[in-house]
This record gives structure tokens, C-alpha cells and sequence, in this order.
């Protein structure tokens, strides 16, 4: 992690303040006051350097889709790093790089490496405000998400069924995938989950996810459309 000590939250004696201006190439006569403040400003350019620094590195690791730094960022065959979920979703519509326009295939390698880079970034506190915020959001949704999966491997139904609408809207990070929310769907069915059955008994009808199953299928229009309504506002939150 990197660390730009300031004189602000330090005392430095007049025989620190000499060594650490002389190691800078800075001037060391003066009073102890001139001395503080020669030092302060010279921190100060270092750490504006410092975070110049940081943020061009952090941009080089921007997804070229999202314009955000990537939570889960996998490496596609353009050479490039993308935010899996958005690269998911744009090659399930378009089958070329969303950087070059060239014709590119679909495989995805995962990139920890960067995604450890990134997190270190962050950690440094000189990445700007905006490109930090909209990071640790996904990596909370990704929490969340886990801890809402062991839920519904457990049997919560109402876990399971956020589960289908964070797959069927393509939420929390995640790509649209309606064979998985149909899937969701029906194991909160079978256990008796109202508003999962509404929507279950939609995809039987249309279709949705698998194949339709018209004398099975039901519509219900009070079904929730999105996540975002029952979705735990924190890792210890309840599902509604």
C-alpha cells in the first residue's frame, strides 16, 4: 500500500526536518517554521505526483464498456481487460471487440492478478473519489451476492428468488442468464414462494429459459421486476 506521510499529523525535529529536506536536495537553513513549511509544500507536489501516478495506472485498467475499474475483470481475446458481466452481455449480442470492431470469439480468462492490482490501488487512497465509490460498490454487491447464494443452497426461498430476478435483469454484476433465473425460479417454487411462482409460471407460458409448458403456466402481475426492491442492504441485512 502506498503511504504519503505529511508533516500535518507529525513533529518533526528541526534535525529530522534538515535530514529529510537535504534528502529531497531542498534547502536546510532557516528557522524550524520555514523549515515545516518548506517541507509541507514539497510533500504536497510529491503527493500530487503520487496520485497522478496512481490514477494512470488505475486507468489503464478501466473496462472499456463500463468506463469503471472492473470487480470481477476477465481478460477477452481482443487482449483487453473487461468487467466479466458487461463483456458477457455484449458478446451475447455482438460477436467483435468492443475496442478494435474487429471480429472476436467468446472465450473469457479470468485476470486475479489484475483484480489484486486494482484493490491495492484502491487500498493507496489516491485513486479519485469516483473511480473508488463505484469499485467498492461492486465488490459489496459481490458480498452480498455470495452470502444470498449460501442462503438459497440452504433453502432460503426468498433468497432463491432474488437470486432468479439478480439473473433475469442481468444485476449485481451479473449478465442476464434466464436459464438460471428459471432454474431459481422454480426450486423457490417448489418450496411455496408466491411471487417466484408468478414469475415461473410466466416463463412456463412463454417460454423463457427452457422450453414452454402452456397447461403448467400461470400469470400473476404483481410480481417484483428487480432485485433492487428485496435486495439486503448490507451483509447482515434480511431479505424482505
Amino acid at each position: 500500500m502506498i503511504r504519503i506521510r505529511t508533516i500535518a499529523n507529525t513533529m518533526p525535529t528541526v534535525d529530522e526536518l534538515h535530514t529529510m529536506l537535504g534528502k529531497r536536495g531542498l534547502p536546510t537553513d532557516g528557522r524550524k517554521a520555514e523549515l515545516e513549511q518548506r517541507l509541507n509544500k514539497a510533500e504536497r507536489r510529491e503527493n500530487k505526483r503520487a496520485r497522478t501516478t496512481v490514477n494512470s495506472v488505475a486507468d489503464e485498467w478501466l473496462c472499456p464498456i463500463t468506463r469503471e475499474l472492473p470487480a470481477d475483470p476477465v481478460l477477452a481475446e481482443d487482449r483487453k481487460i473487461y468487467e466479466r458481466a458487461a463483456i458477457t452481455k455484449w458478446l451475447g449480442e455482438k460477436r467483435s471487440s468492443p475496442t478494435t470492431g474487429a471480429a472476436m470469439g467468446t472465450r473469457l480468462v479470468s485476470a486475479p492478478q489484475v483484480r489484486n492490482t486494482i484493490e491495492k490501488l484502491v487500498e493507496s487512497g489516491l485513486v479519485d473519489a469516483d473511480k473508488t465509490a463505484a469499485w467498492k460498490k461492486k465488490i459489496e454487491d459481490e458480498q452480498l451476492l455470495k452470502k444470498v447464494r449460501r442462503e438459497a443452497d440452504q433453502g432460503d426461498t426468498k433468497a432463491m428468488h432474488i437470486l432468479g430476478l439478480v439473473h433475469k435483469n442481468g444485476e449485481k454484476g451479473l449478465a442476464p442468464d434466464v436459464k438460471q433465473a428459471r432454474d431459481w425460479f422454480e426450486r423457490a417454487t417448489e418450496l411455496g414462494h408466491v411471487a417466484a411462482m408468478a414469475i415461473f409460471g410466466q416463463y412456463l407460458l412463454q417460454g423463457v429459459g427452457g422450453p414452454a409448458v402452456p397447461a403448467l403456466g400461470s400469470s400473476t402481475p404483481d410480481a417484483p421486476r428487480s432485485a433492487a426492491r428485496i435486495w439486503p442492504r448490507t451483509c447482515s441485512g434480511r431479505h424482505s
